[in-house]
């Protein structure tokens, strides 16, 4: 843990980029879960009595909420890339710092081109596992709790068989 919060020390000034991310991914989640809402409103209310009405209004929302999804989707995906690679700069930066303040005798162990390929392959591991990790680990217990409390108002008992 220690190691984890001494690599992550390196994505202090990308904080608000990260902050954005996750916001955005809430916000997301917000509106895939009232998708299922307004389509059940839609085919309980409209389709049964042909109600053109209900079902454009219902139709219109739900087009509405996914387009608002797709928008906060790439800004999303805006923002976590610039945590990712702003934090991958600084870690590279770090890298190379420390690279500097090897003795010769560490230079001559190591040859230039694998030094160069350690601190390539090791901050692009590190710029993937942030940049494809954040968002399932954001939006999965975003949707499981979201989904919990969906289905608790739209029918407590089956809420139970949820849980």
């Amino acid at each position: 843990m220690q190691d984890l919060r001494k690599i992550f020390r390196y994505a202090r000034p990308y904080r608000r980029d990260l902050f954005a991310a996750v916001g955005l991914i809430f916000i997301e989640c917000i509106f895939e879960m009232v998708i299922p809402v307004l389509m059940s409103t839609l085919v309980d209310d409209g389709v049964p009595t042909h109600n053109m009405a209900v079902i454009f209004r219902q139709g219109g929302l739900m087009i509405l909420c996914a387009v608002l999804a797709l928008i906060t989707g790439l800004l999303y995906a805006r923002y976590a890339a610039r945590f990712a690679n702003g934090f991958a700069a600084e870690l590279r930066m770090a890298e190379y710092a420390a690279v500097q303040k090897f003795d010769f005798a560490n230079l001559d162990r190591f040859s230039d081109a694998s030094l160069v390929t350690r601190m390539t392959t090791d901050v692009t591991v590190m710029l993937n596992a942030v940049n494809a990790g954040l968002r399932p680990l954001v939006r999965s217990p975003v949707m499981l709790c979201m989904g919990l409390a969906m289905a608790c108002v739209l029918s407590p008992r089956l809420t139970i068989v949820f849980l």
